[in-house]
């Protein structure tokens, strides 16, 4: 089933994350264990899931959580509150319009991995880097 762009925010949302994620309807559906007919009616806006499937609907598209369930009202949960800054970027992401979707995922795949790779740090690492002092260019200057 090929749905029609929607034009609701909850609608558009999904229809753009799912794209953006590489997913059919039906291959959303089947990780989901819903119908594709389903996932339709959701992306134009027919009918709405429920908050639980919502929040499952953004764990496999792997956007932020809140991303799709502040359109309908629920309550976003986890790493959004965790790591406000990363949430903005991808909101901001997958939000812009002008931005191609191809662009879209290649930048998304790009952000996980470096966010990946910084959480992947010794946090001693972490730390001596934020507490270091900064070099100015008349401190290389000097020195050099």
């Amino acid at each position: 089933m090929t749905a029609r762009h929607p034009t609701n925010g909850f609608a558009t949302s999904l229809y753009e994350a799912r794209l953006v994620g590489g997913y059919t309807q039906e291959t959303l559906a089947l990780e989901l264990g819903v119908a594709p007919s389903t996932v339709g009616a959701w992306e134009t806006g027919v009918s709405h899931p429920p908050p639980e499937t919502v929040w499952q609907i953004e764990t496999v598209l792997g956007v932020i959580p809140g991303f799709l369930s502040r359109h309908l009202g629920y309550l976003p949960v986890g790493e959004e509150r965790a790591h406000p800054q990363r949430s903005g970027f991808l909101a901001a992401l997958q939000a812009d319009p002008k931005l191609p979707l191809r662009q879209k995922r290649w930048f998304k795949e790009m952000y996980e991995e470096l966010t990946r790779q910084a959480d992947d740090r010794p946090t001693s690492e972490r730390a001596s880097r934020r507490n270091a002092p900064s070099s100015t260019k008349r401190d290389r200057m000097a020195q050099g």
